[in-house]
């Protein structure tokens, strides 16, 4: 099995998420590429997909992720589909909430 884990990402925080999210079919014996959304990927070669993207303090995905996930609806259809999101700054905040908890 061939798994896409792509993501969307101003700075390297969901970068360095995705790629330890593809540690995990890894280990099981699957095939997975780690890597941006790009515009012009041919995911016909996939059979699922995680799609990932910062959400900066709760605000809509950046719009490289909608439009990529917009641009290829039909191959997501029919196939599974993970998605993740990253906002460090909510988990900050969860942090310093926690008793103990530092920032």
């Amino acid at each position: 099995m061939n798994v896409l884990i792509t993501y969307a990402s101003a700075h390297s925080g969901t970068r360095a998420i995705a790629h330890l999210i593809g540690e995990r079919p890894r280990s099981r014996g699957l095939h997975a590429r780690v890597g941006p959304m790009n515009e012009g990927e041919d995911l016909s070669r996939f059979d699922a997909y995680i799609l990932g993207s910062a959400i900066h303090g709760g605000s809509r995905p950046p719009t490289t992720a909608t439009t990529f996930a917009d641009e290829h609806r039909a191959e997501f259809a029919d196939r599974p589909v993970r998605l993740f999101d990253v906002d460090l700054a909510r988990a900050l905040v969860a942090v310093a909430a926690t008793p103990g908890g530092t920032t």
